[in-house]
């Protein structure tokens, strides 16, 4: 220690040869360590100690006076260095680009006076959304009133880094999306226009550019838009952002146990590398499960389980494997392990949950939250990973929902888990939204699982009606559907306060599915299951029908579940429409019940597992086009369109393919090897 602390000394004088004071003996700490009163510790013979090595601070002993801190920062540009070899055109031009980005950028920032608005409204969600991928920090050092004063500070375009730039105005479009309805009036424009020529300045100036990007900063940024995508519901494009971090990340070798330094252009706040790699994986996996899209793969680069780390790492790393382990599930299509399949990963999640305290799973209490708190960040935190695993367990079970009651007791284990685990999405969903008030566009990505959560419901019930015996639902019908209309006027009022497509078009399907399970349950009354689909089969009870991009048409009625497929060239007129902002919801329309899909229960003489008949869905085609709902809810014709692009955001696809991953789960369940198939007697 006195070695260290005579070359440090002996450094001091050297470089700036102030006149010593007198100080008291014994004091060795230096005058930074000293105000935020922490332990002052050189290593070795480091001039600077740990402390202000951390926080690239300049380290000045006690025996010189305070000002030197302030002379040292304006001469650290300044101290010898060997001479650099003279720039070649190729740097003199990039340095030059550099600088014009900045400028390009500097022109997308909103107002000051916009800035303040946000940056001094609930600070945090977005503290939230940055712990979220880059890392767990202490809440004392990086609380959410310093983050947003550091955002409010527009950076200088000369001196700034085009990534560090980018890096803040991603940030500040996040805080826009949290932004309070009420607090929209006070800008100088709408916050979607102020998010979006954030957002496209950086991807068109920065992140689409391989250049600037090669540092962990540009994965950072990269990352950050994904999840500005997510919150936007684009989760198309958020997917391809995260899988786009990832293969950055794997050039910086971020996916080895042991990844080596990486390059760092902010010394300020840095990212954990190994915490950024585990978010974009974690991240990766889930929307590829929610889309029904292959995951990157990546699940086992992810280190096993540190002792010392938060729960909610440790959440994350289980819930990459077993979402990783579903979507090869489900890509594979019921095979002969199928089941052995999801009892291995149910017991996983089990495990999971087992391995936390039991108080981790309870319910947290918002209405005694405060906004701007470690502790409603810590609760967020929680509430965020119980919706994940009751979502993973949704859609683990979800192929089981409609096996009908010949079958083993696992599927109707299955089929009780998965409702249960759906009420559970759904009472964390909102007390999620009873926490963040109305916003302008936040967290729409959560909307998706409340949607699934909801139709499971749903689904479940119309599908107890078809039994001669009493439901085991019958005792929750009440409360579902009250849960249920709920988040329908929820949703309602979101969509009319922040004028948003998904939400709209969300509740519309959520209403249609209350009709029919109202119409199924008032049928049900008195009658057997056979009389009742009898009487369903004589009167024709109403459908709702989605048209699906690439999946095809589903029809929802109270005497089942039908699955269309797309003709490949339809005729004009004699199709029903697809719409870009699919998937669509339509009034009744007049099927027989051959033509429906209910749990297993076939046409006459039919084997076809999918669960519907091809010569009556051939037949059916040719009819008049569906009529179709608009954004309004209004019944009107829908315009016959192409299908969205693949890339194409929620404003011109609602869903984003997410119903149809949920559909073909749902009927996938009927599509079992043959020894299932012997079992329910169908040849």
């Amino acid at each position: 220690m006195e070695t260290s602390r005579h070359h440090a000394e002996e450094a001091n004088l050297f470089e700036y040869g102030t006149k010593r004071r007198k100080i008291r003996k014994g004091t060795t700490s230096c005058w930074t360590c000293k105000k935020r009163k922490v332990k002052c510790i050189f290593t070795g013979s480091d001039a600077v100690c740990e402390a202000c090595r951390r926080r690239d601070t300049p380290c000045v002993l006690q025996d010189e006076p305070e000002e030197s801190i302030y002379d040292r920062r304006n001469t650290d540009g300044q101290l010898p260095t060997p001479s650099p070899a003279a720039p070649t055109p190729e740097q003199t031009v990039f340095v030059a680009d550099n600088e014009s980005i900045s400028h390009s950028l500097r022109q997308a920032f909103p107002l000051q006076h916009d800035i303040d608005i946000v940056c001094g409204s609930d600070r945090i969600p977005t503290l939230f959304c940055y712990h979220y991928l880059m890392g767990s920090r202490d809440g004392s050092e990086y609380d959410a009133r310093a983050f947003a004063d550091e955002l409010a500070t527009i950076p200088d375009p000369t001196t700034t880094p085009p990534i560090l730039m980018a890096k803040q105005m991603l940030l500040l479009a996040l805080m826009f999306q949290y932004l309070h309805c009420s607090q929209t009036e006070r800008l100088s424009e709408h916050p979607m226009v102020i998010t979006n020529r954030l957002v496209e300045s950086v991807v068109q100036l920065v992140t689409s550019n391989d250049r600037l990007v090669g540092c962990i900063e540009g994965v950072e940024c990269i990352a950050s838009e994904a999840l500005f995508q997510s919150n936007c519901g684009n989760l198309r494009r958020a997917w391809i952002g995260f899988r786009r971090a990832m293969v950055f990340a794997q050039l910086m070798k971020l996916d080895l146990p042991d990844p080596p330094p990486v390059k760092y252009i902010d010394a300020k706040r840095r990212v954990d590398p190994k915490y950024l790699w585990l978010r974009i994986v974690h991240s990766d996996s889930y929307l590829s499960l929610m889309l029904g899209l292959a995951h990157g793969g990546q699940a086992s680069t992810l280190q096993p389980t540190i002792p010392t780390e938060p729960p909610t790492c440790k959440i994350a790393r289980a819930h990459t494997r077993v979402a990783c382990r579903i979507i090869d599930r489900n890509r594979h299509k019921p095979q002969d392990d199928y089941i052995d399949i999801t009892r291995a990963l149910d017991q996983e999640l089990l495990c999971i949950a087992r391995s936390l305290p039991y108080k981790y799973w309870l319910l947290p209490n918002v209405t005694t939250l405060h906004p701007n708190t470690e502790e409603a960040f810590q609760e967020l935190v929680r509430l965020r990973d119980q919706l994940c695993h009751y979502n993973l367990l949704h859609l683990l079970h979800l192929p089981f929902l409609l096996r009908c009651g010949k079958d083993s007791e696992f599927n109707m284990y299955s089929k009780i888990t998965c409702i249960n685990a759906s009420r559970d999405v759904l009472s964390r969903f909102m007390a999620f939204q009873n926490f963040r008030p109305i916003v302008t566009q936040a967290c729409h990505s959560a909307n998706f699982f409340a949607l699934m959560a909801s139709i499971t419901i749903l689904i479940a019930h119309i599908d107890s009606y078809r039994w001669d015996q009493d439901s085991f639902l019958m005792h929750q019908r009440l409360s579902d559907r009250a849960m249920v209309e709920q988040l329908v006027e929820g949703l309602e009022q979101l969509a009319e306060s922040a004028n948003n497509l998904l939400t709209s078009r969300s509740a519309a399907q959520l209403r249609c599915l209350l009709e029919i399970e109202n119409e199924a349950a008032r049928g049900k009354k008195g009658h057997t299951g056979a009389t009742t689909l009898t009487r369903l089969q004589q009167q024709c009870g109403n459908h709702c029908s989605l048209a699906i991009p690439y999946f095809g048409i589903i029809k929802i009625g109270s005497d089942g579940i039908t699955k269309q497929q797309q003709q490949q060239q339809p005729p004009p007129c004699q199709n029903a429409a697809y719409s870009p902002s699919a998937a669509q919801v339509f009034p009744p329309t007049t099927t027989s019940i051959e033509d429906t899909f209910s749990g297993l229960v076939q046409s006459p003489g039919s084997t076809d597992m999918s669960g519907f008949s091809p010569s009556a869905l051939e037949a059916e085609s040719l009819q008049t086009p569906l009529l179709g709902l608009d954004s309004t809810g209004d019944s009107g014709e829908i315009r016959q369109s192409e299908y969205p692009d693949l890339t194409a955001g929620a404003d011109d696809w609602a869903f984003q393919g997410v119903d149809a991953a949920f559909f073909d789960s749902l009927i996938s369940g009927s599509n079992w090897n043959q020894t299932a198939q012997a079992e329910l007697g169908v040849s």
